[in-house]
């Protein structure tokens, strides 16, 4: 990486948002047992895409700003449930139904 990109994310997060194209949301801020924002969601803009892994709740402060804001976004839904079809799979050595496990993860009250 060239040196004029670097940025403190700390202390320039506006300027680092400016140039990405895209958010990895991978704190626990936005669990339920941790509501809010892990930064200002003024900072977003329809250009980025935003990604969290947090599952519980799907729906985030920072996934509904971000919508909100014309971000296309993705929630935590995805990496919950194919973390436990690779567990499974690595616990048993059977190869589990993923559209399965899928279909009943998207019936979990959250």
């Amino acid at each position: 990486m060239h040196p004029d990109c670097v940025f403190d994310a700390g202390k320039d997060l506006g300027a680092v948002l400016a140039g990405a194209s895209g958010i990895v949301q991978a704190t626990p801020i936005g669990m339920a047992s941790h509501p809010g924002t892990p930064f200002d969601v003024d900072l977003l803009s329809a250009n980025l895409w935003v990604a969290e892994i947090i599952y519980f709740p799907l729906q985030t402060a920072l996934l509904a700003a971000a919508a909100t804001r014309g971000c296309e976004v993705l929630n935590g839904g995805g990496m919950a449930v194919f973390q436990a079809v690779g567990a499974f799979e690595l616990f048993t050595g059977v190869a589990p139904n993923v559209e399965r496990m899928i279909r009943h993860f998207s019936t979990l009250k959250n």
